[in-house]
């Protein structure tokens, strides 16, 4: 067991831990895309993707914010592929039945239907814009805590990236388009909308890929930002607190996700940040 545990912290003192699972999970999903495409321009890149990150994690070995920061430009790169390749790996096209179906079994139904009698034009107003603040709250972020001291640093990018690599696991796995188009024929017809529904409305089609419902990383992205900023950042996180509550309340209040994929959300989002904290804690000392 000793001998493990020597070999575990020699591994995380070269490689960090979001930097093993992203590219484990970009590794998968190439294996995914060879198996089911062959030789193609996408099998291809996502072969390539994680050799390039190893290099340049070479390369940066010791420059630590060039080396943290890249995986946020990645982490986007790859969201905005998943719209192409999930249908690629998955001909069994979405699974939203199968999400529906887990809702049922934990609330006996689904939550936007029953919250649809309740629905305002002000209170969409007000939900709409802290759905869209998290636009603001994930950059913010990661800007900030790409300037603190390296051991927080470090502990903020193992965290959030790691949560990314199952987040888009979980995407691939159970692709999705969320209640507001699977379930479309339910609802009886479109939210209430002023100005900022509308607004975000007219842009939620140029930033989701069509695949992104299970788990919300709108709900686990959000929380875990918030349990580091509770630590590292208190002002924040007493700013945020509400409207991350809102963001919560609006990614079912507008039809967005399904019950399950913010509880599982909300699980990743935990665990991840208790995974940092550990991290910071026992492999930083080496």
């Amino acid at each position: 067991m000793s001998c493990v545990r020597i070999c575990m912290k020699k591994l995380f003192t070269k490689i960090l831990p979001h930097e093993l699972l992203f590219n484990l999970f970009l590794f998968i999903t190439a294996l995914r895309l060879w198996w089911m495409t062959g030789f193609s321009v996408n099998s291809v890149l996502y072969t390539l993707l994680p050799l390039v990150l190893a290099w340049y994690g070479y390369v940066f070995r010791n420059q630590w914010k060039w080396r943290l920061v890249i995986y946020f430009v990645v982490m986007n790169l790859v969201f905005g592929s998943l719209g192409t390749i999930s249908p690629l790996i998955n001909p069994q096209g979405k699974m939203d039945t199968l999400l529906q179906h887990w809702d049922n079994l934990l609330i006996g139904g689904n939550l936007s239907v029953w919250l649809t009698p309740y629905m305002r034009t002000w209170m969409t107003e007000i939900l709409a814009a802290c759905y869209m603040l998290f636009m603001i709250q994930l950059p913010v972020a990661c800007i900030y805590y790409l300037f603190q001291p390296l051991k927080t640093a470090k502990g903020f990018y193992v965290g959030l990236f790691s949560l990314y690599a199952f987040g888009f696991m979980g995407y691939l796995l159970v692709p999705a388009v969320g209640p507001y188009l699977a379930m479309s024929d339910v609802f009886g017809g479109p939210i209430q909308a002023g100005p900022v529904m509308d607004f975000l409305h007219y842009m939620y089609p140029k930033g989701t890929n069509y695949t992104d419902v299970f788990p919300s990383l709108h709900c686990a992205v959000s929380l875990f930002i918030l349990l580091f900023d509770s630590k590292y950042h208190k002002l924040r996180f007493w700013g945020y607190l509400v409207p991350c509550v809102g963001l919560w309340i609006s990614t079912v209040y507008l039809r967005y996700h399904y019950t399950v994929d913010c509880l599982v959300g909300f699980v990743l989002a935990i665990t991840m940040f208790l995974f940092a904290e550990y991290y910071m804690k026992h492999w930083e000392k080496n």
